[in-house]
């Protein structure tokens, strides 16, 4: 049987791109697949911003416990920590939700105007 792991994680880094946050982080998503495009007809809800941010940079346990009690290692992101994060930080969502609906509204262009040539 054949091994697509590396091919589909190539795929998987043609969706990605990173967002730039308010604080100077930034964090890392990818666009939903055309079958999950269903799941946006109302909009972005912080649900899908921890459904599909896949990684961050610049996060450490200061951001999440203040500088007298948290360490300033940077942390390798978590799905899990993220989740919680961004419910607590109605700044982050913004720039997140609108940066999915751009890359959901070109990956959708780019496909229309594929099929008119």
């Amino acid at each position: 049987m054949a091994d697509f792991s590396a091919l589909i994680e190539r795929m998987d880094e043609q969706r990605a791109r990173w967002v730039s946050l308010p604080d100077g982080k930034r964090v890392r998503f990818r666009r939903p697949l055309e079958t999950e495009f269903v799941k946006f007809r109302i909009g972005v809800d912080v649900n899908h911003l921890c459904e599909y941010v896949c990684g961050w940079d610049g996060f450490s346990e200061v951001d999440m416990l203040g500088a007298a009690i948290g360490s300033s290692d940077p942390l390798p992101f978590s799905a899990e920590l993220w989740s919680r994060v961004v419910r607590d930080r109605m700044d982050y969502v913004r720039p997140v939700a609108t940066a999915m609906v751009e890359a959901i509204t070109e990956h959708v262009a780019a496909k229309e105007a594929s099929a008119k040539n």
